[in-house]
């Protein structure tokens, strides 16, 4: 039964300190997984378009750099036909990843160039087995031409179709297509620039080694919840040189650390103390892959060639889950408030970490088809809360972006429904006026309330008296009364948002003076006489008197610092001066001293006929029998009447019996 109790204070409390919310519901975000998948121009033409091997590099670099888990990358390459292909494929170990870059680095370059064969073959392949929660991507590399020969059983129009296809389906199931051109010899690339803008995605044209960077920045920013950090640019001296890298949490599952520069890097050695570090380079770039990093300062040495510059990045990927604590409900102009943590999925626990979250900037907002609404978020050391009111209803989507030095968390799918309360009456199901009153008003806003505290409007509808002589003008009723008779009418209520609320048919009275005032009259007569004759009567019966009789009988049953205390006994006639007493005052008297009973709010008052009155305004739990006394109500208690307290602390028990007091018993306790 205690815990009952319990459970039920708990559920109310929780319920009263959300104004304007009913309950609450948890959602988490995770982000998902990405899928990358290359289409490579391995036509002819790109043996004089990309001398430099750059898409060899570019892929080479995705694949090194990218985040290992919950990525994959997979790859086509095409000339007038699928030159080879491969599916999106683990990353996860420098197994895997080697594995890829020996089949990318085995690809011929040789006739002509379908660009939609090899972006239908892409799309295929990524799209054959997508999972749920998976991102797609493609990156397309080219130097722009499409030309096939003459006989081939396809056209350059079976392409472009092909071409159209592929976009229209990227579209519908949100895929981009990030495209590459490399070299000059074609200068129009509005085939690209066409596939990259209509899938919401990037066109890059001739980039460098030192432009590589930059577009896996940018592509890592938008699809992976990650950040690419410049750490610093330096240049080198031909000799050795270093530089200092730090880990600054304890919370990232793998750092990358790149080298970027326009020749080989030479003689590369990362001083860490920690394990699981694995390497890879290229004539651009240094890659140093660190899983499960420990929080600390790391040393970088290298040598590069003299006068060239070398820029160091930082790429730190995070297993973490967002967690937002939302209302179910929202009323409009209701206080509500949003709670947001992470949830660091490697151990399942919250974290809690101060540093953490003071690097994370909230960016809230809470939009429909009119509103935009900006909340300001309160940056705590375990989480982040979100304060905010709605002035109209309706549907509303959250777009929350949080912003952290190594990561970005985006998402805007989740809706809220705010809800408008209809106005409420209290206004009279009947009216009575006489006659000769020539006006009657009435102020509507005291009868009529809005649970949002939205401004009401008011119309009189279905009466049938003249509107002269029953009109609404703002907020007030005006009655004047032209003649005698019955009259019905009912008022309609709207809100800024139209929501209204219409009364029952309300009995207007318009009475004659005697009949108007006579009831009234006859009434106060009568009780005038009746309280006349009932002071009478009790001053001649001169009724009898509370007094405090019998006796309580207190037995602990268990106590919170687990003292024994024997039987005691309270006559209560030694309290007859008092109108009540307190059982803290019981206690004292007896010379019992225990606070943390909270005893001083239990009450015991004289009563008739050998009664007494029992009531508490105290948070314990108090039966007498078989049922629960709340809190002020009072009892009366009779000779055999027992009760039992369970205190506050929930621990205390005591049994209390009142009997009739008997002077030959022997009194425990000097009161």
């Amino acid at each position: 039964m205690n815990k009952i109790c319990k459970g039920v204070c708990v559920l109310l409390i929780f319920i009263l300190i959300q104004p304007g919310t009913v309950l609450a519901k948890e959602v988490m975000y995770t982000p998902s997984c990405v899928d990358v998948m290359f289409v490579l121009d391995s036509s002819y033409s790109m043996n004089a378009n990309d001398q430099n091997k750059m898409a060899i590099g570019m892929m080479n670099m995705f694949i090194d750099a990218l985040p290992s888990k919950k990525v994959k990358v997979g790859y086509v390459a095409y000339d007038h036909s699928i030159n080879s292909s491969l599916k999106p494929m683990p990353i996860e170990t420098s197994k895997q990843r080697s594995t890829i870059k020996k089949a990318i680095s085995n690809i011929k370059k040789s006739g002509y160039s379908d660009i939609g064969l090899g972006l239908k073959k892409g799309f295929e392949l990524l799209t054959s087995n997508k999972d749920q929660n998976t991102q797609p991507i493609i990156i397309l590399i080219s130097d722009g031409e499409n030309e096939l020969p003459r006989n081939s059983n396809r056209t350059v129009n079976d392409s472009s179709k092909d071409v159209n296809d592929v976009i229209h389906q990227s579209k519908e199931k949100g895929i981009p297509i990030y495209t590459v051109t490399l070299g000059n010899e074609f200068e129009s690339a509005s085939i690209l620039t066409k596939i990259s803008h209509e899938t919401n995605a990037q066109f890059y044209t001739h980039p460098t080694s030192n432009d590589l960077i930059e577009i896996f920045s940018e592509i890592i920013k938008k699809h992976i919840m990650a950040t690419v950090k410049p750490i610093a640019a330096t240049m080198s001296t031909g000799e050795k040189q270093s530089i200092t890298i730090p880990i600054k949490d304890q919370w990232s599952r793998e750092v990358n650390i790149l080298l970027v520069a326009s020749e080989p890097i030479q003689y590369p050695k990362l001083i860490y103390s920690g394990d699981n570090v694995s390497f890879s380079k290229s004539n651009h770039f240094f890659c140093a892959k660190i899983l499960n990093p420990d929080k600390q300062d790391m040393t970088l040495e290298f040598i590069g060639k003299k006068n060239d510059t070398i820029k160091s990045y930082l790429l730190s990927d995070y297993d973490i889950s967002l967690i937002l604590d939302t209302p179910d409900t929202i009323y409009k102009n209701k206080p509500f408030r949003i709670s947001a943590y992470f949830k660091n999925n490697m151990d399942n626990e919250q974290i809690k970490d101060p540093v953490f979250y003071q690097k994370i900037t909230p960016n809230i907002v809470l939009m429909d088809n009119n509103n935009k609404i900006s909340i300001s978020p309160n940056v705590l050391k375990d989480k982040i809360q979100m304060d905010s009111s709605i002035q109209n209803s309706g549907e509303y989507i959250l777009n929350a972006i949080f912003t952290h030095e190594d990561f970005n968390m985006q998402f805007n799918d989740l809706i809220f429904h705010v809800k408008n309360h209809p106005p409420q009456s209290e206004f009279f199901d009947e009216i009575k006026i006489p006659f000769i009153c020539k006006t009657k008003t009435y102020a509507l806003d005291k009868y009529f309330k809005d649970p949002d505290g939205d401004l009401l409007t008011y119309e009189i509808v279905n009466s049938d008296m003249d509107l002269h002589n029953l009109n609404i003008n703002n907020s007030t009723l005006t009655i004047h009364p032209s003649k005698i008779g019955k009259y019905t009418f009912s008022i309609k209520v709207m809100d800024n948002e139209g929501k209204s609320f219409q009364t029952k048919p309300i009995t207007l009275w318009v009475m004659s003076t005697l009949q108007y005032y006579y009831p009234i009259t006859i009434t106060i007569i009568c009780l005038l006489i009746g309280c006349i004759v009932g002071f009478i009567i009790y001053r001649k019966k001169n009724g009898p008197q509370k007094t405090f009789t019998g006796k309580l009988d207190g037995y602990f049953l268990h106590l919170q610092d687990e003292e024994e205390i024997p039987p005691l006994n309270f006559p209560l006639y030694q309290f007859e001066n008092k109108k009540r007493i307190s059982l803290e005052e019981l206690l004292l008297y007896s010379k019992i001293e225990k606070p943390f009973l909270k005893a001083s709010q239990i009450y015991f008052e004289k009563g008739f006929d050998k009664t007494i009155i029992f009531y508490h305004e105290s948070q314990a739990t108090i039966m007498i029998g078989t049922k629960i006394v709340p809190q002020k109500v009072r009892c009366i208690l009779e000779y055999k009447t027992k009760m039992y307290i369970t205190f506050e602390d929930g621990v205390s028990e005591m049994e209390i019996h009142y009997n009739q007091f008997k002077p030959s018993v022997s009194i425990i306790g000097d009161c």
